[in-house]
């Protein structure tokens, strides 16, 4: 007969012969990973893309936290192979590889979902798109000029108004329709709440020409002098030259440079004086006109800038003395007896 104690060892030996080793040994590690192994974020944790079998309590707690993998700053897509990876995991709890099953393709695959910007709020598109429609309806923006708005703050007070019921209406009618401006949502029925002021940006873009070199101040300006390019001219005093060759030809006809013009410069009005008929020290002929018909020339030079058909003043070559009379010429003046 057997005794308790011998069938109790006995079937024990026997559960222990026949029972799967995963079951009874804890270092048995089982790591399953699915077909899209999809992260959120830079680091890819092994808890975060697999599931973990394992008795030891420690050993998932570690592996749930083992960071198997970094994205390169300009990748959202790595690959590592499954053998390598069952060494990496074994070293991180000093265990054997043999110990670790990996199931799973040969060739893992991560992938890092990249977070979609967030859209606008319908609210908040549909004043943006009216405030452009004004703006270009009522004529507040210059030709050729693309306008860009931006929400600036505030908009989150007003999600729960709606373009149906309400208008738009800007801080200051009369106000220049560039950089940042405050409106509001008036109601249209009596009685209604007004919305609270928001801000936004109008931003203004054009072709312009700017120095393709620095130009120095009054120097004479020239078409070549200049290259195009896309420019943000909202905050530029001035008109923005028009920007075609030919148009740019002839707006800086007979034009200097009033100040140093720095190549990083978008071209404006302002910065353009009109080219002198006469210059500063040159020489000129100044003639003498009597009231009988009677001329006398003589050499002289100019000591102001002149225009011609302008009251300017000159000094005589040989008596130094100063002399008042109208340039008839770029070389010529006529001083009247």
């Amino acid at each position: 007969m057997w005794s308790s104690d011998s069938l109790r060892n006995l079937i024990l030996t026997l559960y222990m012969i026949f029972m799967p080793i995963e079951v009874w040994s804890a270092s048995a590690i089982e790591i399953t990973f699915g077909e899209n192994n999809q992260v959120q974020g830079d680091h890819v944790l092994l808890g975060n893309v697999a599931s973990i079998f394992t008795k030891s309590k420690t050993d998932f707690q570690a592996l749930s936290k083992l960071e198997i993998a970094e994205f390169p700053q300009d990748q959202s897509s790595i690959s590592m192979p499954s053998n390598y990876l069952r060494t990496r995991i074994a070293e991180s709890i000093h265990l054997n590889a043999e110990d670790i099953t990996i199931h799973g393709a040969e060739m893992l695959q991560f992938t890092k979902l990249v977070k979609a910007a967030p859209e606008p709020a319908k609210t908040e598109n549909s004043i943006l798109a009216e405030i452009k429609r004004m703006a270009i309806d009522g004529k507040h923006i210059s030709d050729g000029v693309e306008l860009i708005i931006e929400p600036r703050g505030g908009f989150e007070k007003i999600q729960n108004f709606s373009l149906s019921d309400y208008s738009l209406e800007a801080v200051m009618e009369k106000q220049l329709w560039r950089g940042d401006m405050n409106f509001r949502l008036k109601a249209k029925t009596e009685n209604a709440e007004t919305s609270p002021w928001f801000a936004v940006s109008l931003r203004w873009y054009a072709d312009a020409w700017t120095p393709s070199r620095e130009i120095p101040f009054m120097a004479e300006l020239r078409a070549d002098n200049f290259v195009k390019a896309r420019t943000d001219i909202t905050a530029l005093d001035g008109v923005v030259l028009a920007a075609n060759e030919e148009s740019l030809a002839k707006q800086i006809k007979g034009m200097r440079a009033k100040r140093t013009i720095r190549s990083s410069i978008t071209l404006t009005s302002v910065m353009l004086d009109h080219r002198p008929d006469g210059m500063v020290g040159q020489a000129l002929k100044i003639i003498f006109v009597g009231e009988s018909g009677l001329r006398v020339t003589t050499d002289g030079a100019l000591i102001e800038n002149a225009t011609i058909g302008t009251m300017i003043k000159a000094r005589l070559r040989k008596t130094k003395k100063i002399v008042v009379g109208t340039l008839v010429s770029p070389n010529t003046m006529e001083v009247q007896l």
